[in-house]
């Protein structure tokens, strides 16, 4: 005899089993559909509503439990060394609450996968990491003390925004007035080039009438020149006109006397 079992009238049984590469302990209410095994497998069957939820395989050894409805467990303290993995799968709702100092050590890779979204408050966190790499395909975290604060600091970032936005538009418009002035500089210097360039088109056309001047006053003086030659060459027939002029009073004298002797002569006669 290898195994010992207690049956109650209810159906709930206590199996204990002996036999060597077969040693376990089961616990089980059929009724409520739930059962712990410890040792060697050789479960009992459940309510058809669990048959197609298990995803992993068979286990030959170790310790099972099954309940269709709540698992509470109360300890002053919990200590665990797995030296294997370990899978556990929540279709519903999670809580861990710790009321002191919690600290989670992974020596190898860890993968966290949440879907749709993960909620985070905390008073104070921080990351110590080598490195650490993340990807979601949608982020939200929520700090409720932070959110009015981070409210403040974009009004704060945009006024600043803004205040940037004005000085750049008065340096714009600074800039814009400086070009205007070199605009108009440049315009002052553009007519000041052309008053020039008619300054000089001026005193070359002034120049050129001087030249001109120039030349008719030297025609002006070689006529005259020569009208002084004439007027002398004139000078000279008017003093030998005078000469035959005077020339001619001696002789026409000399025929008054001539006609008085004639005259006298004729008296006497």
């Amino acid at each position: 005899q290898t195994m010992s079992a207690i049956t109650t009238a209810g159906g709930n049984k206590i199996h204990i089993e002996d036999k060597a590469g077969s040693e376990r302990i089961l616990l089980h209410s059929p009724n409520q559909n739930s059962f712990i095994r410890i040792g060697a497998s050789n479960d009992p069957s459940v309510s058809s509503e669990y048959e197609g939820l298990n995803f992993f395989p068979e286990l030959t050894k170790g310790i099972k439990e099954i309940t269709g409805d709540s698992f509470n467990v109360m300890v002053g303290m919990k200590n665990e060394f797995l030296l294997g993995p370990i899978t556990s799968i929540v279709a519903g709702l999670r809580v861990w609450f710790t009321a002191g100092a919690l600290v989670d050590c992974c020596l190898g890779a860890k993968l966290e996968f949440q879907l749709p979204e993960a909620f985070t408050i905390k008073n104070g966190h921080v990351d110590v990491a080598s490195y650490n790499w993340k990807s979601y395909a949608w982020w939200l975290r929520m700090y409720n003390v932070q959110k009015q604060f981070w409210g403040q600091t974009d009004r704060i970032v945009a006024q600043k925004n803004q205040a940037i936005t004005d000085r750049m538009q008065h340096e714009l418009e600074a800039d814009h007035a400086v070009l205007e002035n070199l605009r108009t500089e440049g315009q002052r210097v553009d007519t000041a080039e052309q008053n020039v360039q008619t300054n000089v088109e001026t005193m070359t056309a002034i120049g050129n009438d001087l030249h001109t001047i120039a030349n008719k006053m030297n025609d002006v003086s070689a006529k005259i020149g020569m009208a002084g030659v004439h007027m002398g060459q004139s000078g000279v027939h008017l003093h030998d006109s005078a000469e035959a002029l005077s020339n001619a009073g001696v002789h026409i004298g000399n025929a008054g006397v001539h006609v008085e002797e004639a005259s006298a002569t004729i008296l006497q006669i």
